[in-house]
């Protein structure tokens, strides 16, 4: 998946994994992938961005800690960028 394909998709993102044989869900909304694209083209920082966008920011790092959280992994640098791995890992398995 393309970044720029986000805004061109109908559904929302399921990230689907698996802990201790429990398995757990977190959806995305266009919204919140939208956000994550701007993100990685650098168009998110606290001064330059609206405060919808700020909102739905906060959002997806809520989400991104806590998939973080559930599946203990080493999300290198970037907690974001490692979030939107799994999401574009999500698409291409669905």
């Amino acid at each position: 998946m393309e970044m720029d394909e986000v805004e061109q998709r109908p559904e929302n993102v399921i990230i689907k994994h698996e802990n201790s044989n429990v398995k757990n869900m977190i959806e995305l909304n266009l919204k919140q992938l939208a956000v994550i694209v701007k993100y990685l083209k650098g168009k998110i920082s606290a001064f330059q961005t609206s405060e919808e966008d700020m909102i739905t920011f906060g959002e997806v790092i809520k989400k991104a800690e806590k998939l973080f959280q559930e599946t203990d992994a080493d999300f290198g640098d970037d907690l974001i960028v490692w979030f939107y791995g799994k999401c574009k890992q999500n698409l291409s398995l669905n």
